[in-house]
């Protein structure tokens, strides 16, 4: 059977699930799984007489299985968590990969117990599993989605600039050395040489790249790398280029 994503259930009646196993919870009768993919959580429920029943107990958050199942409209144990109004009614459970001790929590129940950042970003992979960080990175993916879109429609071309440069494109800021080849080049701090010589000629266009400024700083706000979205535009004067940046941050706060 083909995968069903757990955003997709409604309207289903027999679906197979992927995903990690997010919280277990076992009675006397009946066992339940939240279960976990990228575009959600779903309660999915294990009768006494299945033959998985007593296999619960041996699973371990954050383990990846598949199962099979009908879906049924149900009252949930966890409508806060999950999908409301539905629950897998379970057929067949399969472990795909035992999850060791988790080092860092993913599931907080207790709000006061708070892991700190230097253990999170040892363990990223499964940080980036809570609820609240995986929201960064989708707003970041809409972000740039939306800007690329917005300057699409403007007739705007996509370029990719150089991030290796044998000299500063801006003056004013320090830049990290590279040895490239046996030869002292450097980490572009700026795409502006670029966009203008393509802008000469294609007139508008646009990316999304990094840059890098080796600047020393006591602060937590000052960003040594990071990704800049910029635009260049023959023909215009500074009127007209930030009325385009002006629809464009409209644009990407209302997607």
């Amino acid at each position: 059977m083909q995968r069903t994503y757990i955003n997709e259930i409604k309207g289903k009646k027999d679906v197979f699930l992927q995903g990690w196993v997010h919280e277990i919870r076992e009675l006397a009768k009946a066992k339940f799984i939240l279960l976990r993919d990228a575009t959600g959580i779903v309660q999915c429920v294990i009768k006494q007489e299945n033959k998985a029943f007593n296999n619960i107990s041996k699973l371990s958050l954050e383990s990846v299985v598949s199962i099979n199942g009908k879906v049924k409209q149900a009252k949930l144990t966890s409508p806060e968590l999950s999908i409301k109004d539905f629950e897998i009614e379970v057929s067949n459970l399969e472990l795909i990969n035992k999850a060791e001790t988790l080092p860092i929590q993913i599931f907080e129940k207790d709000k006061n117990i708070v892991t700190d950042l230097s253990t999170r970003l040892d363990y990223r992979s499964l940080d980036l599993r809570k609820k609240r960080v995986k929201a960064i990175f989708k707003i970041q993916s809409e972000i740039s989605t939306s800007f690329k879109e917005f300057f699409k429609k403007n007739n705007f071309i996509e370029i990719q600039t150089p991030s290796i440069i044998s000299s500063a494109s801006e003056g004013g800021t320090q830049l990290f050395s590279v040895n490239y080849f046996d030869k002292k080049v450097y980490l572009a701090q700026s795409p502006q040489l670029y966009k203008q010589l393509c802008a000469i000629s294609l007139e508008k266009v646009f990316l999304i790249t990094p840059v890098w400024r080796a600047e020393k700083h006591n602060t937590i706000r000052h960003l040594n790398e990071s990704r800049q979205m910029d635009i260049e535009v023959a023909f215009n004067d500074d009127m007209q280029v930030m009325k385009y940046l002006e629809e464009c941050v409209r644009f990407i706060v209302e997607n």
